[in-house]
């Protein structure tokens, strides 16, 4: 009897310091605390989860707690057959849960053609469902329209064989279709249903752009002029006159509300001004670096940013929204970096900003600039992934995603398409399927790969 009480007393400690979570740490010969990590991957079944090398003995299905590790750094990694792995170096707080929510594992695939033909550029429209882009014969452009979940092909419009540009409306129910000498709008239901722009209103405009929300409402600049073109009532409406002629209104033009930011120029400067519709007022805002293309980048948040293209320069300058007008804080640009281009995330928080070998984003929420990666390859396009942890990243020849968490220091990329050559791309809704127009051997055409 004397033997089991003193192994009790003896024992009993021990086990309540460890059913409470306590481990000796035999690196530090001391008593911790232990955390706990938790990982969840909702679409991943079957997956084989590695802490330190080690397999967990229980398969990993859409979530999975770890238990009772000391604190300190762990190498975690996740995989599945047929699909890229995920792994990350965490950290492990004593008394604290490390979470890993909505990890995305992407699937190995092969890349499937959708149509076979020599395309490069293709249109993909804002609900992700259509298609449209031109093949060039021996003396027509045509432009073709494919709707993806159909795979029908239909022919839209045949022109003489020249450079065109298309842009979707903002219903996906109209085309705007710019060539050097026309802008012709189409409807999606009725291709035979045209409105020449040029011919209509007698002019023949420059830089012509959708109204952001409105089907029936076109800009465009022409003769130091800004216009609005009313489909409906088919015509054009002068909006602001540049009555110096010391100075010219450049072509790129942003509007916003009740307001129409413009660049114009003069021997001495080059100035960012804005016009308000309601008080048919004009107002020099900031002077920039005397250049001739310019790029707005379009956004509804406290930010207006624009690309010098010349100069390759991003400038961000913070707004003022009162009811009847936007204004600028101050007359100095905020915020300034080098880029070809800009992209706001899907809920304008994060801008994300890139050069031709350089990537980062910007936290307008904190006034955060935050450095991403360089590379040793010139960048062609970069894309947000819908959920906005990863970027798809375009090369020459191949797309990357990176992951815009960080492992030590750095951000873990993996290569998932490697073709000959490859033209622009594009991603579903879900950032499930990757389109893109490329060339691998003698085949070209528009691809799509599947990463889920």
């Amino acid at each position: 009897m004397s033997v089991f009480f003193l192994t009790f007393f003896i024992l009993a400690p021990t086990l309540i310091f460890y059913a409470s979570g306590y481990r000796l740490d035999l690196k530090r010969i001391k008593i911790l605390k232990t955390g706990t990590l938790y990982i969840e991957a909702d679409k991943i079944r079957d997956g084989q989860l590695y802490i330190n090398d080690n397999l967990l003995e229980d398969p990993f299905n859409k979530e999975q707690f770890v238990y009772n590790l000391l604190p300190g750094e762990y190498k975690v990694k996740l995989m599945k057959d047929g699909y890229y792995s995920w792994e990350k170096s965490l950290t492990i707080n004593s008394s604290l849960t490390t979470f890993v929510n909505d990890l995305i594992l992407f699937k190995k695939n092969v890349p499937l053609q959708m149509i076979n033909d020599s395309i490069e550029n293709f249109y993909l429209s804002n609900n992700k469902q259509q298609i449209v882009y031109t093949i060039d014969s021996e003396s027509f452009t045509e432009i073709y329209l494919y709707v993806i979940e159909s795979k029908e092909i239909t022919l839209l419009y045949r022109i003489p064989q020249t450079q065109v540009s298309i842009s979707w409306a903002a219903s996906d129910k109209k085309l705007l279709v710019s060539t050097i000498t026309s802008n012709t709008i189409l409807e999606i239901s009725n291709p035979q249903n045209t409105i020449n722009i040029n011919k209509v209103t007698a002019l023949n405009p420059d830089n012509v752009n959708w109204d952001i929300h409105s089907d029936n409402l076109i800009y465009f600049t022409l003769d130091n002029s800004i216009y609005r073109f009313n489909i409906l009532a088919l015509e054009a409406e002068n909006i602001l006159t540049n009555q110096n002629s010391d100075s010219i209104i450049l072509s790129e033009i942003f509007i916003e509300g009740n307001d129409i930011f413009y660049i114009k120029q003069t021997p001495e400067k080059t100035i960012l001004a804005k016009h308000n519709l309601n008080f048919e007022t004009d107002k020099e805002l900031i002077t920039l670096n005397p250049s001739q293309n310019f790029k707005f980048i379009s956004s509804s948040n406290n930010y207006l940013s624009i690309i010098d293209q010349d100069l390759q320069k991003l400038y961000m300058i913070r707004k003022i929204f009162t009811d009847s007008n936007t204004n600028l804080s101050g007359d100095q640009v905020i915020k300034e970096f080098e880029a070809i281009n800009a992209i706001w995330d899907k809920n304008e928080d994060h801008l994300l900003i890139y050069s031709d070998f350089e990537i980062k984003t910007f936290d307008a929420q904190k006034n955060y600039e935050n450095f991403i990666d360089r590379y040793g390859q010139e960048i062609t396009a970069i894309k947000w992934h819908p959920k906005l942890k990863h970027l798809f990243v375009q090369f020459e020849n191949k797309i990357d995603i990176l992951d815009l968490e960080t492992s030590n220091g750095s951000h873990n990329t993996t290569e998932i398409l490697n073709f000959d050559r490859l033209y622009n791309f594009e991603s579903d809704a879900k950032g499930e399927i990757i389109y893109f127009s490329g060339q691998i051997g003698k085949q070209s055409g528009i691809y799509k790969l599947e990463l889920k």
